[in-house]
């Protein structure tokens, strides 16, 4: 998985005040990313918290993350 896409998506989840929609994150993330993209990078994210323990994740609320 690109770890790059995952740097750009956990910065934009946890600047942003409320839920951003899947086609938001891939249009801002540049490098015609595809929604599918955005997905398997948000399931890579939740993944490496599960590891390392982390007590938070990514969660798909109201259209968005």
């Amino acid at each position: 998985m690109n770890q790059t896409l995952q740097q750009i998506i956990e910065a934009l989840l946890f600047s942003s005040p409320r839920a951003i929609a899947i086609h938001r994150l891939a249009e801002w993330s540049g490098d015609s990313y595809e929604n599918a993209h955005i997905r398997e990078a948000i399931d890579a994210l939740n993944q490496a918290y599960e590891q390392t323990g982390r007590t938070f994740r990514i969660v798909y609320v109201g259209g968005g993350v």
